[in-house]
């Protein structure tokens, strides 16, 4: 079941919680900076350690101080190359591997890579929204994805087609 809720990604308490980062694994949004700040000092420290990773990439590790167990950081965003639709793509099939891997059986998200690299919001939740329900349709684990939203907007693109 996919849900769509406006607050913050640091509030939720899901099993992983997917975030876009740089490649150097900083955050991109206010709210995947909130729920660095929320998981605490070892998180950053764990992070700068690993150094860069390519755009569409994703890296998991635990969650620390945050109540989840794991977060997901997917690249999407590169200082050498353009984030795409199809670099989005990589991003969130290389994070839902990740889910899979770990049978992880509820997952939250924001929009990820919506106002990045001008790809167009619609288009962010169209390819994020056929993605999820494809995993969720294929998982032996996943039974929940909460898609965290900050706007009105946002909140509309991403409500699940009935």
């Amino acid at each position: 079941m996919i849900t769509v809720r406006r607050g913050s990604l640091a509030e939720s308490t899901a099993e992983a919680i997917l975030r876009p980062v740089r490649s150097d694994l900083s955050a991109v949004t206010h709210g995947g900076r909130e729920l660095e700040l929320a998981a605490g000092p070892l998180l950053v420290q764990r992070l700068s350690s690993l150094g860069t990773v390519p755009l569409g990439g994703a890296v998991i590790t635990p969650s620390e101080e945050h109540p989840s167990d794991f977060l997901i950081h997917v690249v999407v965003e590169a200082p050498d190359e353009p984030c795409d639709l199809a670099a989005l793509e990589r991003g969130l099939t290389n994070g839902l591997r990740r889910v899979e891997e770990l049978g992880i059986e509820s997952l939250a998200l924001p929009p990820v890579g919506s106002g990045v690299g001008g790809v167009a919001l619609d288009r962010v939740a169209n390819l994020t929204m056929r993605m999820l329900e494809d995993a969720l349709a294929r998982s032996a684990s996943l039974a929940a994805v909460e898609i965290v939203v900050s706007s009105e907007a946002e909140e509309s693109a991403f409500k699940p087609v009935k």
